[in-house]
């Protein structure tokens, strides 16, 4: 790729320094073009200490004062890809963060692209050959990065594309889950539903409150133990570092309201759980 222009302050930090940026990282993520609760601070920095220890993050500032964060690329460094060696600056993902999108300011997304890109070119450590891994091809993010890179000159691959699943009721949310499975499977589920409780009273349990969230987390990972993971000794609750990394990340998003725990539950007994995260757009006074 060539160097775009850098008409922005740049600056090159490991990730697991940015803990004195948290406010402005938090507003950035409430502003960005695309969210990632994943790249938020709340589940980043907790993820850092264990899954990020070579993870560093060009942040991007603006021009006028007082400045605001307004691009975070977190990212590693790989020697080698598709087997040979070729040094590659990778956007960071991991198995608990399946989504890359970088953090970027959406009302000047085409700038902060420019910026990072132009740091890169300048920054005679770092590869030249940048991969974002996890993408949406057809996001705002994307398409600032194809245009940047085509208006410099330089090039571009897509790698990999997919389809992910999407939850998308548009309005009809009473019907959405019928629509979206069939009328058979519905039948089949509430034909279960009825056998299951025959052996006691079943509910269905949303945790939201940090404190709600942090009791329900646990039964989550009592029952991730005793299933396939368990046995294949990968469960959270077996590897000490990466319980406290959940515990950690999934109480701090319940603080700002963008984590919960999902509990189907016979009796008092929970049977199935789900870890939650979103995405929560707030207004920010002088920013929306």
């Amino acid at each position: 790729m060539l160097a775009p222009a850098q008409t922005l302050p740049t600056e090159r930090r490991p990730l697991a320094s940015l803990s004195d940026c948290v406010e402005v990282w938090r507003r950035l993520a409430a502003h960005a073009a695309e969210p990632n609760v994943f790249y938020e601070p709340g589940f980043a920095l907790a993820a850092a200490s264990s899954l990020g220890r070579d993870v560093e993050a060009i942040l991007v500032w603006s021009a006028d004062l007082p400045r605001r964060l307004v691009g975070l690329f977190p990212f590693r460094v790989a020697a080698r890809r598709y087997g040979i060696k070729l040094p590659v600056l990778t956007g960071w993902t991991h198995p608990f963060a399946p989504l890359g999108t970088p953090l970027i300011d959406r009302d000047s997304a085409g700038t902060v692209v420019g910026s990072f890109l132009g740091h890169v070119a300048t920054d005679a450590p770092l590869p030249k050959i940048v991969l974002l891994p996890l993408l949406d091809d057809s996001g705002p993010i994307a398409q600032a990065l194809r245009a940047t890179v085509e208006h410099s000159g330089g090039a571009h691959a897509t790698f990999g594309r997919h389809r992910r699943a999407v939850l998308q009721p548009d309005g009809d949310t009473a019907h959405y889950v019928e629509h979206a499975i069939g009328k058979k499977r519905v039948k089949e589920f509430k034909r279960l539903r009825r056998r299951l409780a025959e052996t006691g009273p079943v509910a269905f349990e949303i945790a939201r409150s940090p404190a709600a969230v942090t009791a329900a987390l646990q039964d989550f990972l009592a029952l991730e133990a005793k299933g396939w993971k368990g046995g294949a000794g990968t469960a959270l609750i077996q590897n000490p570092e990466l319980r406290h990394f959940a515990e950690t990340a999934v109480y701090t998003l319940a603080r700002h309201g963008q984590a919960g725990v999902a509990r189907l539950l016979v009796g008092s007994r929970p049977i199935a759980c789900i870890v939650t995260q979103r995405r929560r757009r707030v207004v920010l006074e002088g920013r929306l």
